[in-house]
């Protein structure tokens, strides 16, 4: 089962539980100018966000949520009552549910250029944000952003919100992309991560320059990269997208109201998205002077010394089985120290494979991702067309 199906499954598990309505609203926090990693100054930087549950009075409650590639900060709820759609893990995040926001507080938030842009329930500054220096949309003079901007933005959001630090991280696709590299180079800032279907950047650069099933599972990067791929990919009813999803089991889950709900969005642009790809030296080699090549992660930056859950959906086609090459990406220091001293090599993180059929690892980083293996066991039941076990009263265990 692939993680889309997985999420999907998450969904229906949703609506057949008898959780409360979670309502929320869109958010915005705006910097006055920002200068990215290139040295390029963006005046009035806005980002939309989310907040689910209350912050307690520590300021020690809070998980972060850095979202999928062609996501937005709507992680859960709705924004009225009779809205049909919810946000994407509002089978996950609610009160009650695995992600209790009776007990933590959730943050989601729109990473910079984001695919959606041009939604009013977005509103997060990207190339179609009008440029305040000639009245017009940045549109391809925008500059280039990479994940370390949105994580820099997403730090002074955190900031702004009073939250203690150190704080859970849950990232998952291109939000985890941002997520190891925090982790890495900013523990203090981190309490533990929780990372579904996100490859470790030093074993993704290892596979995609020394792993031919690798590289052709991630040609398609370099065709995203091309100047004319937007046009390419919205040609006869973007006929080149839709096998990302049916690729990987069919995607019976995609119903054609949610093909509209896609196609809706994709028609409002996707060059920012692309941009990502672009920005990015990590996709395979077409030429000997290609940036792979020669690129190296000096250990200290990619390293992680925390408390980490890797779920994995293991019919993801474009990484295949990057979770059993972490090798020794991720450390626990605690363990580190002690179990060193005794001659015993530390242990590696967690890994939760969703398969349909097995799932392997025993030891995770507290409540939220105990609580969130908990979802997952409940999605591959319904899966498999067995019925899933009631929910114990709030404060018990569940699933």
């Amino acid at each position: 089962m692939s993680i889309r199906t997985f999420i999907a499954v998450l969904v229906l598990l949703a609506s057949s539980s008898a959780f409360a309505q979670l309502l929320t609203e869109k958010k915005f926090f705006t910097l006055p100018q920002y200068t990215t990693a290139g040295g390029k100054t963006i005046k009035n930087v806005r980002v939309g966000y989310e907040t689910y549950g209350k912050l307690n009075a520590a300021g020690d409650n809070a998980i972060f949520v850095a979202h999928f590639f062609s996501g937005t900060s709507h992680a859960a709820g709705r924004y009225k009552a009779d809205e049909k759609a919810a946000g994407y893990w509002d089978a996950i995040i609610g009160p009650g549910k695995a992600i209790d926001t009776d007990k933590y507080f959730v943050v989601s938030a729109d990473t910079l250029a984001n695919l959606n842009v041009k939604s009013p329930m977005v509103g997060t500054t990207g190339p179609a944000t009008v440029n305040p220096d000639t009245g017009k949309p940045y549109g391809s003079s925008f500059p280039v952003v990479s994940m370390k901007d949105s994580v820099r933005v997403h730090k002074a959001l955190v900031d702004s919100l009073g939250l203690a630090q150190p704080l859970t991280l849950l990232a998952h696709d291109w939000g985890g992309a941002a997520a190891w590299s925090l982790a890495a180079q900013k523990p203090h800032l981190l309490r533990r991560l929780l990372i579904v279907n996100s490859p470790h950047p030093a074993t993704f650069l290892r596979e995609l320059r020394d792993n031919p099933a690798q590289q052709a599972a991630s040609a398609y990067m370099n065709f995203l990269c091309r100047s004319d791929a937007a046009e390419q990919l919205a040609r006869n009813d973007f006929e080149r997208l839709w096998p990302f999803f049916t690729n990987m089991g069919g995607a019976a889950w995609l119903t054609d109201a949610l093909r509209a709900q896609y196609r809706a969005l994709w028609q409002r642009g996707l060059e920012g998205p692309l941009n990502y790809y672009r920005a990015s030296p990590l996709k395979p080699a077409q030429t000997p002077a290609d940036a792979i090549n020669t690129l190296v992660f000096a250990p200290e930056l990619v390293t992680v010394k925390l408390p980490t859950t890797v779920l994995w959906g293991e019919a993801d086609t474009a990484l295949p089985l990057l979770h059993e090459v972490l090798g020794a990406a991720v450390v626990h220091p605690g363990d580190r120290q002690g179990r060193a001293a005794a001659g015993r090599p530390a242990r590696r993180p967690q890994r939760t494979a969703v398969s349909g059929r097995r799932r392997s690892g025993t030891r995770g980083p507290g409540l939220a991702a105990s609580a969130l293996r908990g979802a997952c066991r409940r999605a591959r039941r319904l899966a498999a067309g067995r019925p899933t076990p009631p929910h114990r009263s709030r404060g018990r265990r569940r699933g």
